[in-house]
């Protein structure tokens, strides 16, 4: 029996890497420990530099036209560079498995985020079927996330055929397939792996607006901040201050920094707003001009800024209506010097 583990990862996101391995290698024993043949490889290009070099190739591949599916077609929108750099990490992946000379072979898919959540269930392995989630998709047509999965080779090529058109990120294509061919799929009972970027352990190196929905402490926020609308108390959002220090997620410091500013708290939410972004920065997230991170931290300022009355007190010393200075008699001195 065997098994290939691909580690998909982003080279510049250095904090992932330890936990990426110990989890390979956590896998690696339980598998060989159940009698399986392991090899494990890191998928790691192309990067989304790599994308940006060679993004005229996508064009004619690139298809975001409706299907009439509203529950498909609400995931279809422009990808961005990460997005293309993330599936054509899977479809890496998904190449070498169709290439392996064993077609009842398992290729087991995870993302550098992927979190356990208890041990690896190396039963679910035991089925004839050519898929098996490991984020316990229930039965959802559209998975909130896809950190793990195993897939045999024959899986693998459908998936490769039909995302030579692409329409989806790599969740949404996965899905599809998933929801189109339901029958050759096996649900677990129970999920084996958490996104750890939607749990707050990591920023998202996808998405530039990264809600965790598997925090529960976010989730609860979000669900105060809902039903408060514009009267939340400060001593409700105080509350959420002992779960961020418990863990510096720039997601979680952007949404109460947020929550904050509606409040009226200005000085908090640019702390944790600033913060947000500088954290973001050393967990090497996603800032761009589009981020909403780094543009509610600049936004903030707006209510920080000193009384305009003030500030018209102090006379412009480009003031058309300011006296001028006097002009001395006489040819400037450098046109003197010349006459004479």
């Amino acid at each position: 029996m065997h098994l290939v583990i691909y580690g998909i990862h982003t080279t510049t996101l250095r904090l992932r890497q330890p936990a990426l391995h110990q989890l390979i290698q956590s896998i690696r024993v339980a598998a060989q420990a159940a009698g399986y043949e392991v090899t494990p490889k890191l998928v790691l290009s192309p990067s989304s530099a790599d994308i940006q070099t060679s993004l005229k190739s996508f064009e004619g591949r690139i298809d975001y036209s409706k299907t009439g599916d509203a529950e498909f077609d609400s995931l279809i929108h422009t990808l961005n560079l990460q997005e293309l750099s993330n599936l054509e990490k899977h479809r890496k992946a998904w190449s070498m498995a169709a290439a392996h000379p064993d077609a009842s072979a398992w290729h087991l898919v995870i993302e550098d985020d992927a979190t356990p959540h208890g041990a690896f269930p190396m039963g679910a392995l035991q089925t004839e079927r050519d898929m098996v989630p490991l984020c316990a998709p229930s039965q959802r047509r559209t998975w909130l996330s896809k950190e793990a999965y195993a897939i045999r080779a024959s899986a693998a090529r459908d998936l490769l055929a039909s995302t030579e058109k692409i329409k989806y990120n790599a969740r949404g294509h996965i899905c599809l397939w998933a929801t189109t061919h339901s029958a050759r799929v096996f649900l677990p009972a129970q999920r084996a792996f958490v996104d750890g970027s939607k749990l707050g352990l990591f920023p998202s190196s996808i998405h530039t607006f990264n809600p965790l929905i598997f925090n529960k402490d976010y989730v609860e926020l979000m669900r105060e901040v809902e039903r408060e609308k514009t009267h939340i108390t400060l001593e409700a959002l105080k509350a959420f201050e002992a779960p961020l220090a418990k863990l510096p997620s720039p997601d979680f410091m952007y949404a109460l920094g947020k929550a904050y500013e509606n409040a009226g708290s200005y000085e908090r939410a640019r702390d944790l707003l600033v913060g947000a972004v500088q954290e973001m920065a050393r967990q090497n997230g996603i800032l761009t001009t589009t981020s909403e991170v780094l543009t509610s931290a600049m936004d903030v300022y707006k209510h920080l800024q000193p009384d305009v009355s003030e500030c018209a007190k102090t006379p412009s010393r480009f003031d058309l209506m300011s006296p001028k200075p006097k002009r001395s008699d006489g040819p400037p001195r450098v046109a003197a010097s010349l006459a004479s």
